[in-house]
């Protein structure tokens, strides 16, 4: 079992595995690792908040965790994408984009989750903004309205072009 093991089931049924989801673990370099041996070209990462430090200090942290991951994942090719997730952090265009530009660094760019962002804007404004920095992007509908009412999480219970998400 494994990343040995599901990268053999890969090439077995000739299914790529595109990318590892790292979720917000703090072993980014192992991440990197592991999607090396899947032949995947990207970590997902998510930026997660700490309620019990400062918003800078935050900012600052978790910047310098994937700085300290950049050079290995350039000897290894896979780049590191910020996703925009609920983790009430980096929950505006302007500011993911000035957090991406801070690394300085072409293998950290965007994971864009069009149906995330609707809870903060709207997908557009976010792909304007992000742009150049968009590496991968996740599909999914969201409702705005029926989150409002029912539940955030219940704003996802909808078929491509059901929600409110303004395909165009």
């Amino acid at each position: 079992e494994g990343p040995a093991a599901l990268a053999k089931a890969s090439e077995k049924t000739g299914v790529p595995i595109h990318g590892v989801s790292n979720g917000s673990g703090p072993d980014l370099v192992a991440a990197i690792d592991d999607a090396a041996i899947y032949g995947a070209t990207t970590v997902l990462h998510v930026v997660p908040t700490d309620p019990n430090s400062s918003y800078m200090e935050n900012y600052k942290k978790t910047q310098d965790l994937i700085r300290s991951a950049i050079p290995h994942a350039e000897k290894k090719r896979v780049k590191i994408l910020v996703e925009n997730v609920w983790a009430t952090f980096l929950i505006e265009p302007l500011t993911m984009a000035r957090y991406i530009d801070e690394l300085a660094s072409p293998w950290v760019q965007s994971y864009f989750d069009i149906g995330n962002v609707m809870r903060w804007g709207w997908p557009q404004h976010w792909i304007e903004v992000l742009g150049k920095r968009i590496s991968k992007i996740h599909i999914k509908e969201y409702s705005l309205k029926t989150g409002m009412k029912e539940g955030m999480a219940k704003g996802f219970d909808f078929p491509i072009g059901e929600g409110d998400i303004d395909w165009k």
